[in-house]
């Protein structure tokens, strides 16, 4: 028979199956050892050869690499069959709560015993469940072979709070830290407080516990229920003060806040006023809020009839003790008494600017109504209808504008009158003409007095004056300018009327002195605010309008 090469082949072909047949024979023949691993465990075994993916072998030994089982040769003094298992470690919880359950993964073919504690874990089948809380160890035995332990953490019943305040109507949450399966709640009294899906809300003012139970165990949390929160409407206050900001039912987180900060700041719960107008404070408790209206009122100042050289109690309203006060006119007023030396200058000072000011304005009238020189049957300083002045009578004219009334109706004052009555109303008199100044009424003579005017400001090394001597000058627009005088007999100045404030002060009173006539401004400064209040100053009486003389109103 000729052997071809096909021949050959079929018989190698066939030589390799029967081998094989036998190995496969001999494996299942074998004695079998089992082995249990988990990835990446390693184990001694005289592996002939391995086609599975589950295990490597590495140096003699087994390592396990994922799960799965495998059959393979292995010699050890004889043929021996590896039945091999690798198996997923895991599924067990590290943290379980009551009646929660985690079910033990076996596999096929495998024995497993489980050593715990029962009063803690209840096993059904491969199924452990959590009946009590805390710390336990399960430990798994596979085949005999392989031994786990796992340590298992069994949280309790406890709450996230206990104790809780809130008023009536809010909601609070409440719940279990760990998980807690089966788990009931109770109130103690629903109709203060009761709990659902995992909130508590309040009904009415009252204490009562909240109750939650699983597994034979408890935990509770006390609820203190308040009436709801209140606190006064609206708050007036004037620039400087403070208030403590109060809330009834109020819990100790009670936080405010202010909504115009310019107007009144806040430190904690004390609010202060720092300038007029309204902002709103709010006050925060859990989740209650209240609101206070604050209204900075707008600063004010009253006084008696201020008059020159009268010194008042200016009543201060809204404005704080430590403001920057001042007065933007000091000519019509200056703050102080009227006995203080400065404030007697500026008074007098004011007299005096306030006397030329009438003679201008005397002088100017007499001009403009066609006044004639002469000694008038009436004083033209009450009856200017009778058109007709001279240096005596406007002198007089002049002084019972300032407020020197008591003068005689019939004539006015004539020229020695008119000397002796400056004395006799306290006017200091000047010994020479050097120590003139404006204001001075000067009395012109030698061994008499024949003639008198009014001393105005000086100009140019001269001195303006004022003087109806005579129908020229009556017709000439005053001041003139020349020369004080050329024949000095005497001179009177203006005494100082002060009339000083003599009561106690309160402490929200300030002095004020009039200087003249006129309005000024209380100018107050406290920290960025400014205000400026009117002050008036009222004149004397002969301050009206003087009338058109009757003859000139005819004409």
């Amino acid at each position: 028979m000729k052997i071809t090469r096909i021949n050959i082949l079929l018989i190698i072909s066939g030589l390799l199956l029967g081998l094989l047949v036998i190995l496969t024979c001999i494996i299942f023949l074998s004695p079998v050892k089992k082995i249990v691993l988990v990835p990446g465990q390693k184990e001694d075994a005289a592996v002939l050869w391995n086609n599975s993916d589950t295990i490597t072998i590495e140096n003699g030994s087994i390592c396990g690499q994922k799960a799965g089982s495998a059959q393979l040769p292995g010699w050890e003094g004889g043929f021996v069959r590896y039945d091999i298992y690798v198996i997923a470690e895991g599924g067990i919880p590290e943290k379980l709560g009551l009646n929660d359950s985690f079910r033990m993964r076996e596999e096929a073919g495998l024995s497993y015993t489980y050593d715990f504690d029962e009063s803690m874990l209840q096993k059904d089948g491969n199924l452990f469940t959590a009946v009590a809380s805390g710390s336990t160890e399960l430990t798994v035995t596979v085949e005999n072979a392989l031994t786990l332990s796992y340590q298992i953490n069994i949280s309790g019943i406890e709450l996230t709070q206990s104790h809780i305040e809130m008023y009536a109507g809010d909601s609070a949450e409440l719940t279990l830290t760990g998980p807690v399966k089966d788990v009931s709640w109770q109130s103690e009294n629903p109709e203060i407080a009761d709990w659902k899906n995992g909130k508590v809300t309040a009904f009415q003012a009252g204490t009562i516990s909240i109750t939650a139970s699983a597994a034979g165990e408890s935990a509770s949390c006390t609820v203190q229920v308040y009436d709801t929160m209140e606190a006064e409407d609206r708050i007036t206050l004037t620039m400087g003060e403070s208030r403590q900001l109060t809330a009834q039912n109020a819990f100790d987180d009670l936080t405010w806040k202010v909504q115009d900060k310019s107007v009144a700041g806040l430190d904690g719960d004390k609010v202060t006023a720092l300038q007029p107008g309204t902002t709103v404070a709010t006050g925060t408790s859990l989740d209650q809020t209240v609101t206070v209206q604050i209204t900075v009122r707008e600063p004010s100042v009253s006084i008696q009839a201020l008059h020159p050289g009268t010194t008042s109690a200016a009543v201060l309203s809204g404005i704080p003790a430590d403001a920057e006060i001042s007065i933007e006119d000091e000519s019509v007023a200056v703050l102080g008494n009227a006995d203080q030396e400065s404030v007697a200058e500026a008074v007098h000072a004011g007299d005096v600017r306030r006397m030329l000011g009438y003679a201008k304005e005397i002088t100017d009238y007499c001009r403009e109504n066609g006044f004639t020189y002469g000694d008038a049957s009436l004083n033209p300083a009450i009856h200017p209808e009778v058109g007709m002045v001279s240096c005596d009578r406007f002198v007089g004219w002049v002084l019972y504008r300032l407020g020197y009334t008591d003068q005689p109706e019939s004539r006015g004052l004539t020229l020695y009158e008119l000397y002796d009555f400056c004395a006799g109303h306290g006017f200091e008199q000047i010994g020479s003409l050097e120590e003139c100044q404006a204001g001075d009424i000067i009395f012109q003579g030698t061994d008499k007095p024949v003639h008198t005017y009014i001393l105005g400001d000086p100009e140019d090394g001269l001195w303006q004056r004022y003087d109806c001597g005579n129908q020229s000058r009556i017709n000439t627009v005053q001041p003139v300018v020349q020369e004080k005088c050329a024949a000095f007999y005497a001179a009177f100045r203006l005494p100082v009327t002060l009339q000083p404030y003599e009561e106690e002060l309160e402490d929200n009173e300030l002095l004020i002195t009039g200087v003249s006539g006129g309005t000024t401004r209380l100018h107050i400064i406290y920290g960025d605010y400014e205000a400026r209040l009117p002050i008036y100053v009222n004149s004397y009486a002969g301050d009206e309008e003087i009338p058109v003389p009757y003859d000139v109103e005819e004409e």
